[in-house]
């Protein structure tokens, strides 16, 4: 995709690429060419939250807070813009491009806070799973999920995902412009076909509930103080923890859109009348690797909780090396060993875990790989060596559990 905007008689054409989320930009980016939600770090040309090296929880709020420094310090005379978003761009990395395509068109857009603030904490809100809601008709990252995934065909490609993002965007700031509020929006952005998918996701959450599979796990609520975040993460000291119960809910291919919004907040239905502190979710792929069927695993903690993960990224991935190793196949493309220290976040590893540094340590992702020519996420581990690998992790912090 392709786009122009002008400004002041300056017209600037934007192209866009994509490449799977965790790749890590070159070390010196051309001018005018701007790395949003991937990347790796946070610095000239590259505005990525996943690194760990910044505390700004989201890319949009990367380009908001630093868009001087980050961008427009970035951009030469030349009015061709090249931006690098990850494969198909969720909330974050659409409003980020939105907000860099809307503040070079019109100079003192980003300067514009009372009206664009409070979709810029919503974005980061969402980012971080920190969406709760028994009301999903008047959540705004709800119905926008739902607007994309309604109106883009299944071979809509991550252009047509960035520019309906856009389309929804531009009217959402036009609606906070003229003094309307997120939930008011929402409602307003309902379709039809919108409002039968959010009755249809509360009644399958329940289904989904039945299917689950319902459990306990010690989950640290202190981290470690000095984090290497160049290089892998461990679990905090188990005296140091202070790890308390949660309850953990394990599920595979949830039907319900909304599953991680009800369960977080769903205690009528969980043990501790807590809600589900604790996720793994498993989506089975249609790929498989010489013949080695491959998953993709979500492990999530409620950030609104003081629960995190930090050190169970490493783990996961160290018993990801050894399926590897006793499956003796060739590197799944993505998992190319390197030197100690030259994969992402330190790792020997072209694509390791994701651990959630970038997340407050709330969520854990599968590595990105490339099979059969498309990017995806994806292990080669079982659920039961997952599942085993999380009752490890809550062994070690348990010993340091709080009274």
């Amino acid at each position: 995709m392709a786009n122009s905007n002008s400004t002041k008689g300056k017209s600037y054409h934007f192209s866009y690429q994509f490449v799977t989320a965790g790749t890590t930009a070159p070390t010196i980016l051309p001018n005018n060419e701007i790395w949003l939600d991937v990347g790796n770090r946070a610095d000239l040309g590259v505005l990525d939250h996943h690194g760990g090296d910044t505390d700004v929880p989201s890319a949009t709020e990367l380009v908001f807070l630093h868009f001087n420094q980050l961008v427009k310090s970035h951009i030469s005379g030349e009015c061709k813009i090249k931006l690098t978003l990850h494969i198909r761009p969720d909330l974050d990395a659409i409003c980020a491009a939105w907000l860099v395509n809307q503040a070079l068109e019109q100079p003192l857009f980003i300067e514009n806070r009372q009206f664009l603030y409070p979709l810029i904490e919503m974005v980061s809100a969402n980012d971080q799973g920190r969406i709760q809601t028994q009301h999903p008709e008047t959540c705004w990252t709800v119905v926008f999920r739902e607007r994309m995934r309604y109106e883009l065909p299944l071979s809509a490609s991550d252009e047509d995902r960035v520019e309906l993002g856009f389309q929804i965007l531009d009217w959402t700031f036009n609606e906070l412009s003229n003094g309307r509020d997120l939930a008011t929006i929402s409602s307003q952005l309902i379709t039809p076909q919108v409002k039968s998918s959010l009755l249809e996701s509360k009644r399958t959450y329940l289904q989904d509930l039945e299917t689950a599979e319902q459990f306990q796990v010690y989950l640290p609520t202190r981290k470690s103080e000095a984090l290497p975040m160049d290089k892998p993460i461990g679990c905090p000291l188990a005296e140091n923890a202070q790890a308390r119960l949660a309850d953990g809910i394990y599920l595979k291919n949830p039907n319900s859109s909304l599953f991680r919004e009800l369960a977080r907040g769903d205690r009528q239905r969980s043990s501790l009348g807590e809600g589900f502190s604790f996720m793994l979710v498993q989506y089975e792929l249609k790929h498989s690797y010489q013949n080695q069927p491959l998953n993709r695993y979500v492990l999530s903690t409620n950030p609104t909780t003081n629960f995190h993960l930090q050190g169970l990224g490493r783990m996961l991935e160290l018993k990801e090396q050894e399926q590897e190793e006793q499956l003796k196949l060739a590197p799944i493309p993505g998992r190319e060993r390197v030197e100690d220290g030259k994969g992402r976040h330190g790792y020997n590893v072209v694509s390791p875990w994701y651990d959630g540094r970038g997340h407050n340590f709330t969520i854990v992702d599968c590595p990105g790989v490339t099979i059969d020519q498309q990017k995806l996420y994806a292990s080669c581990l079982t659920k039961e060596k997952v599942q085993s690998v999380v009752e490890s992790f809550s062994a070690l912090v348990s010993t340091g559990s709080e009274v």
